[in-house]
């Protein structure tokens, strides 16, 4: 029992899987894997438009939704503040502070999450806040909860495409009250067709937002 317990305390166990890492272990964007959890971990998305190319561009994911990237949100989404959503956290933090370094967004950008859909406020758990939290917190750029959602729709998970976004039109208002930055970032954990980042997008130009981009942290191939 004492050797099972110390092998414990010295092989901590794979974010994404949890088999002890042992002569194994990979550290990966800030997190300890398997060498198989690090090698099932997908290549990053093709950079998206720089900013300043127009008012909107987007959504884009940094990851396809597809391997270890998959496993990790898949946990994180149902289990709060779970070991998976930690370490995604840090993975995310890592990559997306590099990339706002190159796509040069200014101090004064402000990050927001999509709207959760009624069942995540229920929950009182929302995967995109977390993450987003995180990423603000390390990286300086300021966040705001600047969308609500008005009125029910339906769940998203059995639409296709054009259902979802006829599902969601005119579903996001910004909050009323709140003073407007001109540059705005809609983070989402995973993107589908776009249609959450993308109508989120819509309700911020709407009121006034010069600059928008949809951000997802995977996107389903």
């Amino acid at each position: 029992m004492w050797g099972s317990i110390v092998q414990d305390l010295l092989y901590p166990g794979c974010a994404a899987c949890g088999d002890l890492l042992q002569v194994d272990a990979v550290e990966h964007l800030g997190i300890h894997l398997c060498r198989g959890c690090a090698e099932a971990w997908p290549q990053r998305q093709p950079e998206p438009p720089q900013p300043g190319r127009g008012s909107s561009y987007g959504p884009y994911g940094l990851w396809p939704y597809e391997g270890t990237v998959r496993r990790l949100i898949v946990q994180a989404k149902e289990q709060a503040y779970s070991a998976q959503a930690w370490a995604l956290r840090r993975a995310v933090t890592l990559e997306a502070s590099k990339m706002a370094a190159t796509w040069g967004w200014k101090a004064t950008t402000c990050w927001c999450v999509a709207p959760p859909s009624w069942k995540r406020r229920r929950q009182d758990w929302y995967l995109p806040h977390f993450l987003l939290a995180g990423f603000s917190q390390a990286s300086g750029f300021p966040r705001s909860r600047l969308l609500r959602r008005c009125g029910r729709s339906r769940d998203q998970a059995d639409l296709n495409g054009e259902e979802r976004r006829r599902n969601l039109r005119g579903r996001f208002r910004c909050r009323p009250g709140r003073r407007l930055p001109l540059e705005v970032v809609v983070v989402d954990d995973v993107t589908t067709t776009g249609a959450t980042l993308r109508e989120s997008m819509r309700a911020l130009q709407e009121a006034g937002v010069k600059q928008v981009q949809g951000w997802a942290v995977a996107v389903v191939p």
